[in-house]
C-alpha cells in the first residue's frame, strides 16, 4: 500500500483521467464503450430535436455535434478484439 501524508491510497481498478478511462489492465474496452454511449446519446439528441428539419439541416447537426475531431484517441484503441455494447 502506498500512503500520501500519512493517508493510503486506494488502489482502483479503473478511474476517468481528462476524459479517457484507463484501467490497470490498460484493456481499452471500458473507454471505447462510454464513448460508444456518449455518441448514441448525441446522435438519439440530434434525431429527436430536429425532426421538422431539413435533411441537409440534420447532417449539419450531425458533424457539428456527433464527430470530436479534436479526439483522437480512436486511432490509439486496439480494435481487433470485441467490444460489449
Amino acid at each position: 500500500m502506498f500512503y500520501v501524508g500519512g493517508k493510503p491510497i486506494d488502489f482502483v481498478s479503473s478511474l476517468p483521467h481528462l476524459g479517457y478511462v484507463i484501467t490497470d489492465t490498460l484493456d481499452e474496452g471500458p473507454d471505447i464503450t462510454k464513448r460508444l454511449g456518449n455518441f448514441v446519446g448525441q446522435v438519439n439528441d440530434v434525431l429527436c430535436f430536429s425532426v421538422k428539419m431539413s435533411s441537409g439541416v440534420k447532417a449539419l447537426l450531425f458533424r457539428a455535434y456527433c464527430t470530436s475531431n479534436y479526439e483522437c484517441a480512436y486511432e490509439l484503441w486496439d480494435l481487433s478484439g470485441t467490444v460489449a455494447v
